[in-house]
């Protein structure tokens, strides 16, 4: 399956197949997606490198965790995971909506033309961007729902961004048919004092680490 998973993505890598690393996440079951999957991939020299560096400051590398698989583990105890909860980020390459349910990752979706939270803040002026989110967010729920002939989700959150983006979230809240709210992870960890929005941006992956559970096997 790997090297099948290669050969396919050979014309999108801007490396050679013998230098790819990928990992493949099959669809829950009965998500209608029996003939597609999920796929990770990454240069062996990156890797290779990042690995290292952990181990010249002498940390002892336990696992490689796939963002976007850990950062479900913070949603694990969030009110509504059973139905279903869309958790939008924003980061260097732009916006991406991902779908959980339960333990399980549903969907993966790059929000086409946002940049980031902050350019869509609703304002006199500046309501296309944040149109356009709105846009790409419903777009997104109307596929879960069609194609992947999902439940409708029990909410959305708007991931920690670098400043104050509840007027974006009350705005998406009101145009749209789901609860919409920001995620504030400051309320899911004890912490001695509470992180900024700048901070959780910066360590939501690392928080996400922090939710991990493992067998003993």
């Amino acid at each position: 399956m790997h090297q099948s998973v290669k050969w396919l993505l050979k014309d999108r890598l801007d490396y050679g197949t013998e230098d790819a690393v990928v990992e493949v996440i099959d669809y829950p079951p009965g998500c209608q997606l029996d003939d597609q999957i999920m796929v990770v991939e990454t240069s062996r020299k990156k890797l290779a490198k990042n690995i290292n560096i952990i181990e010249e400051v002498g940390l002892e590398l336990v696992a490689i965790d796939i963002a976007e698989l850990s950062l479900g583990d913070i949603l694990q105890n969030y009110p509504g995971i059973e139905k279903g909860l869309a958790l939008v980020l924003d980061h260097e390459e732009g916006a991406t909506l991902l779908v959980y349910r339960g333990e399980y990752l549903y969907l993966i979706r790059k929000l086409t033309g946002i940049r980031d939270f902050i350019s869509c803040l609703p304002a006199e002026g500046n309501m296309m961007m944040a149109d356009s989110l709105l846009l790409e967010i419903q777009r997104t729920l109307d596929y879960y729902d069609a194609q992947m002939r999902q439940p409708p989700l029990a909410g959305i959150l708007l991931a920690p961004s670098f400043a104050d983006i509840s007027p974006l979230a009350e705005y998406l809240d009101k145009n749209l048919s789901i609860k919409v709210e920001c995620l504030d992870i400051n309320q899911m960890l004890d912490l001695p004092s509470p992180l900024s929005p700048a901070e959780q941006h910066d360590c939501l992956a690392a928080c996400a680490g922090s939710f991990r559970t493992e067998s003993d096997s």
